[in-house]
């Protein structure tokens, strides 16, 4: 593997990253409540990996 690609936060508006912005997000609504993206980008790092992010930013459907 030369990358990894991953949703941090879907058009649904749930992010899989710790947000002060929203409570919608993978530590504050959830049982799981740890920072996944953070976890990942650092074994990314750890291995020399390089991480790609998709962010859906024009369509946030938890907003509507």
């Amino acid at each position: 593997m030369k990358y990894f690609v991953v949703t941090s936060k879907h058009h649904e508006g749930f992010a899989m990253y710790h947000s002060k912005v929203d409570k919608f997000n993978v530590v504050d609504a959830t049982p799981f409540g740890r920072d996944v993206i953070g976890e990942i980008a650092e074994a990314c790092y750890k291995h020399g990996m390089k991480l790609g992010l998709y962010y859906s930013q024009d369509l946030d459907w938890h907003e509507a």
